[in-house]
């Protein structure tokens, strides 16, 4: 098994001075993680804890197991789709400069007064025209079910939709099971569906809030809060189990939903690993 983990949960900690890079580091390494998966919207925001980030996992000799390159594919606007493929572009610039595999390419939503049926037809035509830059350098692209929206782009169906949309037979698929909890799906369901494409995997978990007050809500009306790994609905050990049992090589990659991120990220990383051992 190839392990990674997503940096965006520790971003917060690096502004903060709660956490360094090289704590980061030191915490992937003794967890027994050989990637890391970046977003370039940190490097945007802040781009000299990007730099201090990215110097710190090239000197550990950690792999760039995927770049998360967020974009919304449902322009309105000849300037909106110009300035989503550069940015696009910039991010397969850095994915290459690292030798980066492939990118997952999230973030995109209807527009207002738009049905979820024609955004989702335009997220797959903007996201062909993505995948086209992408075979320029020889870099994957993938979009997950994105928990954020789960009556849009989240549930399998919906993502296989958009993927059918973009005309293309290159585009592939992170999955990741807890966001289908989000759109009241099984994870088991949604990998039968999702493993012929599936070129990168996510792991999270997230446990049913009692209160109902949780930001996170399914369309069922189900609240959702962060979790240690393995302790909430995401069926993990079955999650993991079902991939070890596949054709699937690629790497696993760690999402965090609670802090503080160190100790979550231990304890994550020595769940998954155990669980997959066994599975």
């Amino acid at each position: 098994m190839d392990l990674s983990v997503m940096l965006f949960p520790f971003h917060g900690e690096l502004l903060s001075g709660q956490t360094t890079p090289g704590d980061i580091v030191r915490a992937l390494e003794a967890g027994g993680a050989a990637g890391v998966e970046a977003m370039t919207s940190f490097r945007d925001s802040h781009p000299e804890h990007w730099e201090a980030l990215m110097a710190a996992i090239s000197a550990a000799g950690l792999q760039h197991a995927c770049l998360d390159v967020p974009a919304n594919f449902v322009w309105t606007s000849e300037g909106q789709r110009q300035e989503v493929l550069d940015d696009v572009r910039r991010g397969l610039d850095f994915a290459a400069s690292v030798q980066c595999p492939l990118v997952l390419l999230p973030g995109s939503g209807p527009a207002p007064g738009m049905s979820n049926e024609e955004a989702r037809q335009r997220y797959g035509e903007g996201l062909g025209e993505a995948a086209a830059l992408c075979a320029e350098y020889g870099i994957i692209p993938t979009i997950e079910n994105f928990g954020v929206t789960p009556r849009f782009s989240c549930r399998s169906d919906h993502v296989l939709e958009i993927v059918q949309a973009t005309g293309r037979d290159d585009v592939r698929l992170t999955w990741d099971n807890g966001n289908f909890v989000l759109a009241d799906e099984d994870p088991l369901h949604a990998w039968e569906a999702f493993a012929p494409l599936t070129a990168h995997v996510h792991i999270k978990d997230f446990a049913l809030d009692a209160s109902g007050q949780a930001g996170l809500k399914s369309p069922a009306g189900r609240s959702f809060v962060g979790c240690n790994i393995g302790a909430g609905e995401a069926r993990v050990v079955d999650s993991l189990r079902a991939v070890k049992h596949s054709a699937y090589r690629g790497w696993i990659s760690l999402e965090i939903s609670i802090g503080p991120s160190l100790e979550a990220v231990r304890q994550g990383l020595e769940f998954i690993q155990t669980a997959y051992a066994e599975a």
